[in-house]
């Protein structure tokens, strides 16, 4: 039985507006190599219908090979999402997890999942 990567990401998106905390904002506490996967304000092009968005990513970290490191990313996207509940109540945060199955019955795409977590 071979081993699969199932990857893990955290999405937020909501409204964009001045003092949006930098991605740095929120490293406190985490593990140095995983500082990189966070990204944002990512500040989305135009409006939509006058309002206008931003988002930020929590990339997933390969935790779940045998040749690395544990870095704890879960605990790492677990913190992000408590802070982003603190910070930005108004943003939407999503979980995706992917890459953990073969899609029906084409092996070249894979199954995922999204669980709301707000």
């Amino acid at each position: 039985m071979s081993k699969y990567h199932a990857h893990e990401t955290v999405l937020a998106t909501g409204p964009d507006r001045d003092g949006l905390p930098d991605a740095a904002d929120f490293l406190n506490g985490m593990h140095p190599e995983l500082h990189p996967l966070l990204i944002g304000p990512i500040h989305a092009p135009g409006d939509q219908h006058g309002a206008r968005f931003a988002s930020y990513v929590f990339l997933p970290d390969g935790e779940d090979s045998w040749d690395r490191p544990l870095l704890g990313g879960v605990e790492a996207r677990d913190l992000f999402v408590l802070r982003l509940a603190e910070w930005l109540p108004d943003f939407q945060v999503v979980q995706v997890r992917y890459g953990a199955k073969p899609f029906q019955d084409d092996p070249t795409r894979f199954d995922a999942e999204v669980e709301d977590l707000r």
